[in-house]
């Protein structure tokens, strides 16, 4: 079997483990250089063990899901303030109970 030396946007969204818009968005960003004068997005298998040794840092997060992400974090957050607030009158109302 031939090891491959070009990668496509889709093997290398699965080899980094995010979306193809994430790629596609590092490429339009210029963060990744695709190989010119390929059709499609086309990227070097060199090129890419090249910028994990050297620790590239990758955002594997398009814009949209990095804002959805960060809506549902507050979401979260928001909710667990209110639970917090909660579970404190309760606590206040459970010491004047038992005195």
């Amino acid at each position: 079997m031939e090891e491959k030396t070009v990668l496509t946007v889709a093997d290398l969204a699965k080899r980094w483990q995010c979306s193809d818009n994430a790629i596609r968005s590092m490429v339009n960003t210029r963060k990744l250089k695709k190989i010119p004068g390929v059709p499609g997005i086309k990227f070097l298998v060199r090129y890419i063990e090249d910028l994990e040794e050297l620790g590239m840092d990758t955002d594997p997060l398009s814009q949209f899901e990095r804002r959805r992400l960060e809506k549902e974090r507050d979401y979260w957050k928001g909710r667990a303030e209110k639970l917090e607030e909660i579970l404190k009158k309760i606590r206040i109302e459970t010491a004047i109970v038992l005195r």
